[in-house]
């Protein structure tokens, strides 16, 4: 019998590209998204997947709880990820990402005895990083709510842990790109809004030289470690923190002038940084997954020329579905 695997936040970009992708692998999947306006929820996401989907609210666990009960894992990745909005707003952002997945790991506790909540983290957890490369040992230093909120969902889900009361890890993964992005704003996720706007014809403004180093994940490896831990004993990867890195490390510029050389119709412009931007911007950003390379016999592996294609060739294919 496969495994059964609850993804929530399955409507998002993340979250219906691993839907989609345990489920071409055999899994038995079930969604859970609260279509919340702005979130970058999408139904046309989950275009072709024939698995159950819920419309709720994780913060609401009366209206989940039930398709909660037998199954064998739940991958949380529901939640507000704009840093901007979080210093505007905290209080929203602490509901969504904190308390919400408190309210979501003890109604997990309660139905999924024996099983493996994987927890969804980022990179914006370290913040700045003095010494990189980032390990999953680094102290965490965020620079911005959102990241003091994902690491609070982090530590619920691991004290959990430490307390039997339930199977958990925690998976931080960074700068995801790649088809089923929203696409609307610019609140998250740089490469794929760098993509819109360039398929607009509009110019890529890049702060100061751009010259800070980034690791831009291929949605398709994010999603490959993934059900690889949907695929393994609980036991084996409870208490565990995991940092999925990318196949390269590019500069800030490189990627803009990567974007604009595929499409063709703009120019990357250089401007000064702005306070708001300075003030939360954490410089080079390199992981070290050799921890969860070996534990999962993983390893990103397409390159960003080849997946910045891949995800320019989707757009152009379905750009009225997202913009």
């Amino acid at each position: 019998m496969s495994r059964k695997v609850l993804v929530t936040g399955g409507a998002g970009f993340v979250g219906s590209n691993l839907a989609l992708d345990l489920e071409s692998k055999g899994f038995s999947v079930s969604v859970i998204d609260g279509l919340i306006e702005g979130s970058g929820a999408n139904l046309f996401n989950l275009d072709g997947f024939k698995g159950e989907f819920l419309k709720a609210d994780i913060r609401k666990p009366e209206k989940y709880q039930s398709l909660l009960k037998d199954q064998d894992v739940v991958v949380h990745l529901a939640g507000h990820v704009s840093h901007i909005d979080s210093m505007i707003d905290p209080e929203n952002d602490f509901n969504h990402n904190a308390l919400g997945t408190l309210r979501l790991l003890y109604s997990f506790k309660d139905n999924c005895p024996g099983s493996l909540f994987i927890y969804g983290g980022t990179r914006g957890q370290y913040g700045k990083v003095l010494n990189p490369p980032a390990t999953k040992d680094t102290a965490l230093h965020p620079t911005d709510i959102y990241g003091v909120n994902k690491t609070a969902g982090e530590q619920y889900s691991l004290v959990l842990s430490r307390t039997n009361n339930i199977n958990a890890c925690s998976v931080r993964f960074t700068n995801a790109y790649g088809p089923r992005h929203q696409m609307k704003h610019s609140k998250w996720g740089i490469l794929n809004w760098f993509l819109r706007l360039a398929m607009d014809g509009k110019d890529l403004t890049v702060y100061g030289k751009g010259e800070q180093l980034r690791e831009y994940a291929w949605i398709g490896d994010i999603t490959n470690a993934f059900t690889k831990l949907c695929s393994i004993d609980p036991l084996k990867v409870n208490g565990e923190i995991l940092n999925l890195g990318a196949a390269e490390r590019i500069s800030f510029a490189e990627m803009s002038e990567k974007i604009v050389n595929i499409v063709g119709l703009s120019k990357v412009v250089s401007v000064e940084w702005p306070e708001d931007r300075k003030s939360i911007e954490v410089g080079d950003f390199i992981s070290d997954d050799s921890h969860s390379r070996k534990l999962l016999d993983w390893k990103p592996s397409l390159a960003i020329d080849e997946g910045l294609r891949n995800t320019f060739d989707f757009y152009n294919k379905y750009q009225s579905r997202y913009w």
